[in-house]
């Protein structure tokens, strides 16, 4: 089956050029018209041609283009022009995506069917099991001790070298539940799903809960179809006002911490969040990359597939921060640290070829496990911006516990088919 053709491909080539020349332009000539003209473009792209926004290409070019647009907006008193090295970089992981993506655009031919019957009973099992033996361990629930204290302590919580696994478990089983209810229907697997989201919001895990929304969002729109825009949208800015309120209350005024200028005092609290996360995580990569002392080539890139009690202090932690409150880096600094440019965009290339491929395998086979791993890709490209979740043993591990989930969470139906219980799913619906 190949992926289908017209306005979809149309989008997608038409976002990666308004991402390759937002780069250029900006650049070159970094003024207030050209940002407004690549911004009527990318919403002419969404708007117009109307793109799939389930797509892995868009997923990792949006936030991209974000940060390239924001690169020389001097909303911060921190804010300085980066490196031609880091511009060039950037505009180079764009276009080795769009090469990637498009070397990947037919997958597999569908499996069989068989009728099969779902057992979520076991995994809700460990689920509470260990979310009691976290809480035993640590001695309180970080939500309550915030409330409390004023400090929730929520970075020295849980088994140091298994809670990042239980993180894993825990949002593979949301997502697992959370594609049996719109399956089979029944509250019983809605509520297993809220319950999670619950225990995230006590154990304060912006992360986990943010991962658990955006793969449930993507398994939504490839079970039962895409969301409308203005619903979409209305979400969106929902959830961006939520971490906001999160962020300040975990670690301060944001307008404060991120030093806006007076004159941009106006600007809503979120999107200051967005600024932030978006320019300061190019600073930090502008800093590494300017760094004479990397390539290391320390492994430090594989750092992140380790228990917390393992992993060593990264090459470039704290020395190439712009401001100690914004510690990230995106993917590429630990693999530009660690391997060169050479690097990363070997690696650019390599995981949207898998993104693609797996989203092609996705909406033919329309299995559990093809379309929850993808749902996880796709987070991992729409936060590669934030973090190398391709490489974060909390997120990543989620795909072979996914795999475990569709094994051994379906098992078979003995009936004949004629005496096979209504509730049973096909093969290409578990």
């Amino acid at each position: 089956m190949r992926p289908p053709r017209g306005k979809p491909l149309a989008a997608e080539l038409a976002l990666a050029a308004v991402s390759v020349l937002i780069t250029l332009e900006v650049v070159a000539h970094p003024h207030w018209t050209l940002w407004i003209i690549a911004a009527a473009a990318v919403v002419a792209a969404v708007i117009v041609l109307k793109f799939d926004y389930l797509n892995p290409l868009i997923a990792f070019l949006l936030p991209w283009i974000g940060i390239s647009m924001f690169a020389n907006m001097g909303i911060s008193k921190y804010a300085r022009p980066l490196s031609g090295k880091t511009h060039a970089i950037l505009l180079a992981v764009q276009v080795v995506a769009v090469g990637g993506y498009f070397l990947a655009r037919h997958a597999g031919p569908a499996t069989g069917r068989k009728r099969l019957k779902c057992n979520v009973n076991h995994a809700v099992f460990c689920f509470v099991a260990f979310t009691l033996f976290n809480i035993a361990v640590a001695g309180y629930v970080p939500l309550i001790r915030g409330i409390a204290t004023g400090d929730t302590e929520y970075l020295t919580f849980g088994v140091h070298g298994v809670f990042g696994l239980y993180n894993a478990f825990a949002n593979a089983l949301a997502v697992f539940s959370f594609f049996l209810y719109l399956k089979r229907g029944g509250k019983r697997y809605l509520w297993i799903c809220v319950a999670v989201l619950s225990v995230f919001v006590l154990f304060v895990t912006r992360q986990n809960l943010l991962s658990v929304i955006v793969e449930n969002f993507v398994v939504y729109g490839l079970v039962r179809g895409r969301i409308r825009r203005r619903t979409l949208a209305l979400g969106a800015a929902l959830l961006l006002v939520l971490f906001a309120l999160a962020g300040t209350w975990r670690s301060g005024d944001i307008k404060e911490i991120a030093g806006v200028r007076e004159e941009y005092a106006w600007v809503p609290d979120p999107v200051i969040w967005v600024y932030g996360y978006s320019y300061f995580t190019a600073l930090n990569l502008d800093n590494v990359i300017s760094d004479p002392k990397f390539p290391a080539f320390d492994g430090s890139s594989l750092f992140g597939l380790m228990p917390s009690f393992l992993r060593p202090k990264v090459s470039y932690a704290n020395q190439t921060r712009e401001l100690s409150q914004f510690t990230v880096y995106s993917y590429i600094a630990p693999i530009y640290a660690d391997i060169g440019i050479a690097g990363v965009l070997l690696f650019t290339f390599a995981m949207c070829w898998w993104g693609a491929q797996s989203y092609q395998r996705a909406r033919q086979e329309r299995s559990f496990y093809s379309i929850a791993k993808y749902a996880v890709l796709f987070y991992c490209a729409l936060f590669s911006f934030f973090v190398n979740y391709w490489l974060f043993l909390p997120i990543i591990a989620q795909i072979p516990i996914l795999k475990v989930f569709s094994r051994y969470g379906f098992r078979p139906e003995i009936r004949s088919r004629r005496s096979a219980a209504p509730n049973a799913l096909p093969e290409d619906a578990t």
